[in-house]
C-alpha cells in the first residue's frame, strides 16, 4: 500500500489484526526505498499520520486542517465514529489500533532518521567572515558556497529571504538562484570565490551579502539526494540564527 488516508485507522473494517496489516504493508512499501531523499518524504507522511493518530489518542477527534480536508465519504464515517449515541464495542477496538499503530509508526521513524543522521554527518555548514562583513546591508540575503569535497567542484548560489503569501498565511521562504562561475573548482580561497560571485551579479559596492559555506564530504550531482538535504539543513541553519 502506497498511499493511507487521513482516517484510514477508522474505516471499516474496525478490526485490531486487519488494520495491523494494512499499517504494516503501508511500512513495506516505504522499506523499499531508503534513498535519503525518499527517506525524508516518507517522514514528512508518517509526520501527517502520526499527527492525526495522536490528536484522536488524545482528543478524540482529528486536527481542525485534517477535517477540512476530507471528502464527504470520509466525513460521513468520521461522523458515524463519532455520534454520542454510538455505544459499538469497535470504539475500544480503534485504541488498540491507534496504540500499536503509533508503536509502529515511531520504531520505523528511528530507523529513518538513524539513516538521514549518517547522511547529515557528510555535511559540514558554516559562515565566513570577510571584509565585506564591514559593510551594512538591510537585505537578508547571502552568497551560499557549496563545495564537492572530494572533486573539489564548487556550486555558488545567491540566496534571499522573502515572502509568500497565501489566502490563510503569510510565511518567509528561503529562494536560491544559481550562479555560474567560469571557474567552478576551489582555488586559493573561499573569500575569493565569494569575490567571484559578486562580480557575476553585478553587485553594488553598497551592499554586502553574507557568505556561507557548505563542504559535502561525498561525491554528489546536482540531483543528488544529499545535495537536497544539505539544502534544507542550510535554510534550517538561517532560521535558527534568525531566531
Amino acid at each position: 500500500m502506497k498511499h493511507l488516508g487521513p482516517i484510514w485507522f477508522l474505516e471499516p473494517p474496525l478490526d485490531y489484526e486487519h488494520k495491523n496489516y494494512v499499517l504494516l504493508d503501508y511500512l513495506k512499501n516505504k522499506s523499499e526505498n531508503l534513498e535519503p531523499e525518499a527517506i525524508i518524504e516518507s517522514l514528512k507522511s508518517i509526520s501527517y499520520i502520526v499527527r492525526n493518530l495522536n490528536a484522536f489518542k488524545t482528543n478524540s477527534c482529528l486536527p481542525d486542517d485534517t477535517l477540512r480536508a476530507l471528502n464527504e465519504s470520509d466525513r460521513e464515517i468520521y461522523r458515524d465514529v463519532k455520534d454520542p449515541n454510538n455505544q459499538d464495542p469497535a470504539l475500544s477496538e480503534i485504541e488498540r489500533i491507534v496504540d500499536n499503530s503509533l508503536d509502529l509508526l515511531y520504531s520505523f521513524s528511528e530507523v529513518c532518521m538513524k539513516i538521514v543522521e549518517e547522511e547529515q554527518e557528510k555535511i559540514k555548514i558554516f559562515r565566513l567572515g570577510t571584509r565585506f562583513d564591514k559593510k551594512i546591508s538591510q537585505k537578508r540575503s547571502g552568497i551560499l558556497l557549496v563545495r564537492n569535497m572530494i572533486t573539489d567542484e564548487i556550486t555558488s548560489y545567491y540566496w534571499k529571504e522573502t515572502k509568500v503569501e497565501s489566502e490563510a498565511s503569510e510565511k518567509e521562504v528561503i529562494v536560491m538562484k544559481k550562479i555560474n562561475l567560469a571557474n567552478k573548482y576551489f582555488s586559493i580561497s573561499y573569500e575569493y570565490l565569494y569575490h567571484e560571485v559578486l562580480l557575476e551579479i553585478s553587485s553594488d559596492r553598497g551592499y554586502s551579502p553574507i557568505l556561507y559555506v557548505t563542504e559535502i564530504y561525498e561525491d554528489f550531482g546536482n540531483k543528488s539526494p544529499i545535495l537536497k538535504i544539505a539544502k534544507e539543513r542550510f535554510v534550517q541553519v538561517l532560521a535558527q540564527e534568525q531566531n
